[in-house]
């Protein structure tokens, strides 16, 4: 695929939902949801599930079949407040999200779509493990932190655009700039895949000892 053709295949739709999206500051949940639903059908995207499913700790995952166990917000609230569970919980809590609205329901048929619901389904244990809060700023740490880690095409197509934004509307360039750097240091600098690590049978573990096997040094303490 050349790069006329990568072009030709963002259409008006997809990018419409990417200026939604950057309109919306990166804080509402179904605009992201939307987009990167429109971005599956884009060749980008697949190709990225496919070299993360590809992935050694990824296919041991899928080759397993392992899937999280359910659990709910109290259950996390109620944890040791040293554990990765409580300070996940206690994130959901802060952003207003619950376990519902951030789960991928579809079933899953194929290795891409196992490795599409371990992307939704990590994505707040990530900006937990890495101090990146649900500002802006924080969001772009965690694209920062996706393109550097999988080479998610998402970070690479919005990242730009919200910083082309702020350069528009003299916004925060150089803190949003900042964020994602820090982000992409902070992915490169971790273990290979770290949303196929199972976090969710080890919830009570202290955050700062994940931090540590995974290689992370967080933005702020949490």
């Amino acid at each position: 695929m050349n790069l006329g053709d990568t072009f030709n295949e963002l259409t008006l739709t997809k990018l419409q939902a990417v200026a939604n999206y950057v309109d919306t500051r990166g804080q509402d949940v179904n605009s992201a949801i939307r987009l990167y639903e429109l971005l599956k059908t884009t060749y980008g995207l697949p190709k990225e599930l496919g070299y993360v499913a590809a992935l050694p700790r990824m296919k041991a995952l899928i080759d397993e079949g392992w899937r999280p166990k359910t659990i709910t917000l109290d259950q996390l609230l109620s944890m040791p407040n040293h554990s990765l569970g409580y300070h996940y919980g206690s994130h959901l809590q802060r952003a207003g999200l619950t376990l519902n609205k951030i789960n991928d329901p579809n079933p899953i048929t194929s290795p891409l779509e196992y490795v599409s619901h371990r992307m939704r389904e990590t994505h707040d244990i990530l900006h937990v493990l890495t101090g990146f809060d649900v500002s802006l700023e924080g969001e772009l740490g965690v694209l920062g932190f996706g393109m550097a880690q999988w080479r998610s095409p998402v970070s690479l197509m919005l990242i730009p655009a919200f910083l082309y934004h702020a350069l528009l509307n003299d916004g925060c360039y150089e803190a949003w700039l900042d964020s994602a750097t820090k982000g992409i240091c902070m992915g490169q600098q971790g273990v290979e895949c770290i949303p196929a690590c199972k976090f969710e049978e080890a919830w009570e573990k202290p955050l700062e000892a994940w931090r540590e096997e995974l290689k992370i040094v967080p933005i702020s303490p949490q």
